[in-house]
């Protein structure tokens, strides 16, 4: 196992204890979907990052509203999956 998966499951561990501790909707689940992406893109699996930060963006959303750096920084990161891929498609 690789350096990325390993954080990647690491991530996911966390994902599930934060969930647990905070439900569903809560910035640090959001966080660790975001990490999860951010992983995901470093193992170049920019269908399941983008996943990953859609439900980090929802989360933000629904806890911040649409108007929050948080919510800005996610969508920034959403657009990475997309470039990435047209890069290694060139």
């Amino acid at each position: 196992m690789g350096k990325h998966d390993e954080a990647l499951e690491m991530h996911a561990k966390l994902l599930e204890i934060m969930t647990r501790i905070n439900g569903d909707i809560h910035r640090d689940v959001a966080a660790s979907y975001g990490n999860m992406g951010v992983a995901l893109m470093k193992m170049a699996k920019y269908e399941e990052a983008l996943v990953m930060y859609s439900k980090s963006l929802e989360i933000d959303i629904r806890v911040h509203g649409d108007s929050h750096l948080l919510v800005a920084d996610t969508w920034n990161k959403m657009m990475m999956p997309f470039i990435c891929s047209y890069r290694n498609n060139k």
